[in-house]
């Protein structure tokens, strides 16, 4: 008896992702005037709001700042690292 190594069933992309995504940017923008964007609320936030789904803007909003949080913690990580294999290194300037 032979078994497969791997998965068993071939996933057929037909584009039903890409028809999805497409359909739900344009139930997001619809009827979302330039005018009305403005630097307090995000687009997406907005068009949530508007939608009635407003938890999901809170969603949103906590996704985001939760993002930008981890890319600075990142960013220092990687700086530290930097500053101390220089240091290692003896490469610091002594004056």
């Amino acid at each position: 008896m032979a078994t497969a190594i791997g998965p068993q069933k071939e996933f057929v992309n037909n584009g039903t992702i890409p028809m999805i995504a497409a359909i739900a940017v344009n139930m997001m923008g619809r009827n979302l005037r330039t005018a009305e964007l403005s630097e307090n609320m995000s687009p997406i936030v907005l068009s949530l709001n508007r939608h009635g789904i407003r938890w999901a803007g809170n969603v949103m909003n906590s996704v985001l700042i939760s993002a930008s949080l981890s890319a600075m913690l990142a960013a220092v990580f990687g700086l530290g690292r930097m500053i101390r294999s220089l240091a290692l290194k003896d490469m610091h300037r002594n004056g």
